[in-house]
């Protein structure tokens, strides 16, 4: 498939955000239960945002509680942690779409959430700038990303709503996210 999925289907509620000015080092997203209407997000199933090979899995981790994470090829790895349950052992091979873990309150956490982090060759990206919740409509404040063979953002990319177009030669009708999003493209030397 040739993008990122939303890792919660059904529960869109961003309540976290990445690197906030009261939480610098908080380095993923946190996605929480739906409010209109109330619908508690503990147990909802947790899914893979792209086809890959697991990676790791932890239980019972003092902060991040129980956790998966797995390798997208190319440098991308996505996490997912305070895990009610992991669903998902080391080397296997998931499908994007595939339920991974469900949402639980394990480690150092407030309450239940999926806490969800993304890295590109190592790095920490703010993973709402590139999840997409369907093929139709980015996410709000995100982009849709197409993916390369090796699970790498290429370019030029063209997202299906967005209007943001980033090509090599440089942004046309850029917004915000697609200045950003050039930005990292070029920082990580994606082509």
């Amino acid at each position: 498939m040739p993008y990122f999925i939303w890792p919660v289907p059904g529960f869109p509620r961003k309540t976290s955000g990445f690197r906030t000015a009261e939480r610098p080092d908080h380095m993923g997203i946190d996605i929480g239960r739906n409010i209109n209407p109330p619908q508690p997000i503990e147990g909802a199933e947790i899914v893979a945002i792209a086809d890959g090979r697991v990676s790791r899995v932890v239980w019972h981790h003092e902060t991040s509680g129980n956790m998966v994470e797995i390798e997208h090829g190319g440098g991308v790895v996505s996490r997912v942690k305070h895990n009610r349950v992991n669903l998902v052992s080391v080397g296997q091979y998931v499908r994007q779409g595939e339920v991974v873990a469900t949402v639980g309150d394990t480690g150092r956490a407030t309450g239940p959430h999926a806490h969800v982090e993304l890295l590109f060759n190592g790095r920490h990206v703010d993973p709402s700038e590139f999840l997409c919740p369907s093929r139709q409509e980015p996410i709000a404040a995100g982009v849709c990303v197409e993916l390369t063979q090796v699970g790498v953002p290429d370019l030029p990319v063209e997202p299906y709503l967005g209007g943001v177009f980033v090509k090599e030669a440089g942004l046309h009708n850029a917004s915000f996210v697609g200045r950003v999003f050039g930005a990292l493209a070029r920082f990580f030397n994606i082509r």
